[in-house]
């Protein structure tokens, strides 16, 4: 089940202020493309353009209960998801 996405959640997900920061400049600057939402698997996934030539492949898969903590994320990108 995907949960209602929320600042407080993101805050929540994230490791730090800064890659919060960082993804919601991404957001922001029209860098992320691709964004498909899928709730039969409960999963996000996206291309964002960071800083690197290629764009990285993003995917957060949620569980299948009502815990927001209940999530994994993967990430192409050199720092990963925190």
């Amino acid at each position: 089940m995907i949960p209602d996405i929320t600042d407080s959640l993101i805050e929540e997900m994230i490791e730090t202020t800064s890659m919060v920061r960082a993804g919601q400049s991404y957001w922001q600057q029209g860098r992320v493309s691709r964004l498909r939402i899928d709730p039969e698997m409960a999963e996000i996934s996206a291309k964002v353009q960071g800083s690197q030539r290629n764009p990285y492949d993003v995917l957060i898969t949620f569980g299948q209960d009502d815990n927001d903590a209940d999530f994994l994320g993967e990430c192409s990108c050199p720092v990963g998801i925190g």
